[in-house]
């Protein structure tokens, strides 16, 4: 069966997207001190970002994390002939794979999301952080066939999954940007082999604050109670509403890199491409039919284009909703004066 051209293209991208290694990496990790630094002037801050999903977009998988998530036992899954199926304990995750009488494991070392998926990963040959082929729906609280998932069914293309050992499930070349922070792929094209490194798991402050070396360093120079006049770091609380949604968009659009690297702040269509409406992932009246990131569409908000709505708007830095006891006040804070009385609005 043909396999969908797109695959082909995004392949291609995801090369790109490796080569470029956006962000900030243009800026020497000595000068990025890392999120801990952060705790004695902003320990609130830092309390509500560790346990956000920007804190924990990519965790190790140890005995604490086997211990506060309780996942189902998992099914077994036939996948290219293969026998496939996760099994727990204590302190390890496992992939067992089973081909006729031989049989392999691969330890889970690291999950990605959380929030509707865990995705998991294994090291495989040559530095390759590798996404198994089993996922774990958090709501339905069910394993599941990921490659097969990401199947489209195309009203004029005919699709199929691709392998798990494919390199669009490759954690380095593909899925780093937004779960790691200060990342570098370290790429060698020669062997084709990663040494890949990164300054911790998670976006930290350092991703949307830039390098906090210097800021660390005059505020202790300054003493505390006192404010230096300048303070080394990317104020994002000056930032307009196009700063803010750019910034955002770094890891909510669906886009191609364009330059080396992302410095916050700067407006993202001077460093990206976004993948717009003619990509197959969009229905053709451009409802989302695939995974495009939120980006493209906000784009499209009537709202967003005629006033300051922007991202920061209605979620905090870490994610969070602002108004998620209160669902009404995110559209009351901008329409108020056009729907005082709720009931008779909605009716």
């Amino acid at each position: 069966m043909q396999k969908n051209i797109s695959v082909y293209i995004g392949v291609f991208l995801l090369i790109l997207f490796n080569a470029c290694n956006h962000k900030q990496q243009s800026a020497s990790k000595d000068n990025f001190s890392g999120s801990e630094s952060c705790i004695e002037c902003h320990k609130k801050f830092y309390d509500l970002w560790a346990p956000s999903l920007h804190g924990k977009a990519m965790q190790p998988i140890n005995k604490e994390f086997v211990k506060q998530n309780h996942f189902s036992k998992s099914d077994t899954f036939l996948l290219e002939n293969k026998r496939y199926h996760i099994e727990m304990q204590d302190t390890l995750m496992q992939l067992y794979e089973q081909d006729g009488n031989i049989q392999k494991q691969y330890p889970l070392t690291w999950t990605l999301g959380g929030k509707n998926v865990f995705y998991f990963l294994t090291p495989l040959e040559r530095g390759k952080l590798q996404t198994i082929p089993l996922a774990y729906d958090v709501k339905k609280q069910v394993w599941y066939n990921n490659p097969q998932s990401a199947i489209r069914h195309f009203d004029t293309f005919i699709d199929e999954a691709l392998s798990w050992k494919d390199r669009m499930y490759t954690f380095n070349s593909s899925c780093f940007g937004c779960h790691v922070s200060q990342m570098s792929s370290n790429y060698n094209l020669a062997n084709d082999t990663y040494h890949t490194t990164w300054k911790e798991p998670g976006i930290n402050c350092e991703t949307c604050h830039g390098p906090s070396a210097e800021h660390v360093k005059v505020c202790k120079q300054v003493g505390k109670n006192h404010v230096p006049d300048d303070l080394k770091i990317i104020i994002t609380s000056t930032f307009t509403a196009e700063q803010h949604n750019s910034s955002c968009a770094t890891c909510h659009a669906k886009m191609v890199p364009i330059t080396k690297s992302y410095p916050p702040g700067d407006q993202f269509f001077n460093h990206y491409n976004l993948v717009a409406l003619e990509n197959r992932d969009f229905y053709p009246d451009g409802r989302d039919l695939g995974e495009n990131y939120t980006y493209t569409s906000w784009k499209q908000n009537k709202c967003v284009a005629k006033s300051d709505l922007n991202c920061i708007t209605c979620h905090t830095s870490s994610g969070r909703d602002r108004f998620a006891k209160n669902p009404n006040q995110a559209c009351l804070q901008c329409h108020g004066d056009k729907a005082e009385d709720l009931q008779a609005h909605t009716m």
